[in-house]
């Protein structure tokens, strides 16, 4: 599936999301969150996903280095490699999601609860970069698709 919550769409197009100047974060979610098209369909905010944030000290991280490259007829974005340390062990990686936080200065981890419900999801991966993967307590590193992360 890998693709763009429905609403995110509008929201590009109605300059609502900037990739390249807003808080952009990835949260690393278990198997137990449905996914699939319904999720991209209706799920708009943080607060759909927060009951499925695998469990550790950073499983939330705000991506930097992130880039708009122009291809022949879309937007495709990017940003740095990211490693999220010290993921409690025991638990499978079953989504990657990319989100908006409203709130600049919230470098790292969840939206603060005020801003849950206004923190728009933008992306949902459910294959590659490690997904099905099982934690130890180490670190996992997601080093994106040199194609980019997703295009519009």
């Amino acid at each position: 599936m890998n693709q763009n919550y429905a609403h995110a769409n509008a929201a590009f197009l109605q300059g609502q999301i900037n990739w390249l100047t807003d808080n952009i974060k990835v949260a690393l979610l278990n198997p137990n969150y449905t996914g699939g098209n319904i999720a991209i369909a209706g799920d708009i905010y943080f607060t759909s996903i927060a009951p499925y944030v695998l469990v550790g000290s950073t499983p939330i991280k705000t991506l930097t280095g992130k880039s708009v490259n122009v291809g022949s007829s879309y937007g495709i974005t990017n940003a740095a490699t990211i490693t999220f340390s010290s993921l409690a062990a025991s638990q499978i990686l079953g989504y990657v999601c990319i989100f908006k936080d409203p709130d600049i200065n919230n470098i790292n981890g969840a939206p603060s609860s005020g801003n849950q419900g206004t923190s728009q999801l933008i992306h949902l991966i459910d294959s590659g970069y490690m997904i099905g993967t099982g934690t130890d307590g180490g670190d996992i590193t997601i080093v994106w698709n040199t194609s980019g992360i997703f295009n519009l």
